[in-house]
């Protein structure tokens, strides 16, 4: 069996990305979508979905970095911005998560933003995940494999991408194969393999067809972020979004 599950991330991030996953959706291959609490429109994102999109999966992207947290700010003294928001990359949460007390307040943090999925879309999400990849660090793996099973959270990202020579790959996938043993042996599903992260941002109709012819038996996952702006320095949405829409592909698995 060859299963394909394909995910948009950043959902709820801002109206135009939100825009861009629906559309992928509708006219090309996503599948599934991660979706923000604390980004700009998340509160707009889900009625968009369940409108225009309804057979589109949805999970919950778990944040510590560029959104606004959705539980109590005294517990995050020392992570958060002048403006209450999380810092705008992951790096420094991971470090600040290192002490048991700040990881007992990311745990609190993360429960508060799963509750705030469940009030919104009114159900449980089709899988966990993470923005810019926070719950990959060592210490807060272990965090998200218990918010998935105590929520009955069945499928959880924890990407094995080949390295074809990249040491930052090499290293984004050793951390995901330990995540993925510690996921198993807790019952929570990962898929078996992953694709998309050496093409974050850029992901063209080429790159595609390469991810494609290089899928083995099982179940893969491909990491997606389409848009309908480019970000300017930044990740190239736009590009992803007519890519996802013109290529087509076997296999893609809306009930994975």
């Amino acid at each position: 069996m060859r299963a394909l599950i394909v995910t948009a991330d950043d959902l709820g991030l801002r109206p135009d990305v939100d825009e861009g996953i629906v559309s992928a959706h509708r006219e090309g291959i996503v599948t599934h979508a991660s979706w923000l609490a604390g980004g700009a429109s998340a509160q707009e994102a889900a009625p968009l979905v369940q409108e225009e999109a309804p057979g589109l999966g949805v999970g919950l992207h778990l944040a510590l970095s560029q959104t606004l947290p959705s539980g109590p700010l005294a517990p995050l003294t020392g992570l958060l911005t002048p403006e209450a928001r999380f810092p705008p990359r992951q790096f420094s949460a991971i470090l600040w998560a290192r002490t048991r007390a700040r990881r007992e307040a990311v745990w609190d943090e993360w429960n508060a933003q799963a509750d705030t999925f469940e009030r919104t879309w009114g159900r449980t999400p089709t899988h966990l995940d993470s923005h810019q990849h926070v719950h990959l660090a060592p210490w807060l793996g272990p965090l998200a494999v218990r918010l998935a099973t105590e929520r009955g959270i069945p499928r959880l990202r924890a990407p094995d991408e080949p390295a074809r020579g990249r040491a930052d790959t090499a290293v984004f996938s050793a951390l995901g194969r330990r995540l993925a043993r510690l996921a198993r042996a807790s019952g929570v599903a990962t898929p078996d393999h992953f694709d998309g992260y050496r093409w974050s941002g850029r992901l063209g109709a080429e790159s595609l067809r390469e991810m494609e012819a290089a899928r083995g038996e099982g179940c893969t996952e491909w990491m997606t972020h389409p848009g309908t702006h480019d970000e300017p320095g930044g990740y190239q949405r736009l590009r992803e979004l007519r890519s996802l829409a013109h290529v087509r592909t076997p296999g893609a698995s809306p009930s994975v």
